[in-house]
């Protein structure tokens, strides 16, 4: 038997770490569940000219299509479903620090802003009966959004 007088805080945290990593394991088949919720996930706030669209594949990839008036975009990553939740990581070219544009120091060079991708990594989304919802809101800089997106075969009707 050991004395807890005789473990060092540094073993101490390494312990703790090691049995929630074991109980994390022992929740079930929850690991990498990603044909469970493969589908289209549409947002409750869609409309005219304002939509958040989520694609997630059996194969753990993922589609983030967004838009409000001109300002519209996708990102592309992959997906991990845990639990109740699931964590994206966004492809390598859809996260901010990358730049897009030329480094040549030519002085014709036309200088573009670089696009601002939202980063779905900084929050973990719930996992619903039928919908997923972000645990924070996404900011894609035109468009917040913190609402359920919702799985549908069809596109809602904007009205």
């Amino acid at each position: 038997m050991i004395k807890v007088s005789q473990i060092s805080v540094g073993k101490f945290q390494r312990l703790i770490t090691f049995c929630n990593l074991i109980a994390l394991l022992g929740t079930g088949p929850a690991w990498a569940q990603t044909t469970d919720v493969a589908g289209t996930y549409y947002s409750g706030n869609n409309g005219f000219e304002n939509w958040s669209i989520v694609q997630l594949s059996a194969d753990g990839t993922f589609t983030y299509s967004y838009g409000v008036g001109g300002c519209q975009g996708i990102v592309k990553g992959s997906f991990m479903v845990v639990g109740s939740r699931i964590s994206f990581t966004n492809d390598k070219e859809y996260l901010s620090g990358q730049s897009n544009q030329p480094t040549s120091s030519d002085s014709l060079t036309v200088f573009v802003g670089t696009p601002v991708y939202p980063d779905l990594s900084l929050t973990d989304w719930r996992i619903g009966k039928r919908f997923i919802k972000p645990l924070d809101t996404v900011d894609a800089g035109c468009i917040r959004e913190s609402s359920k997106h919702r799985r549908r075969k069809k596109p809602p009707t904007r009205g």
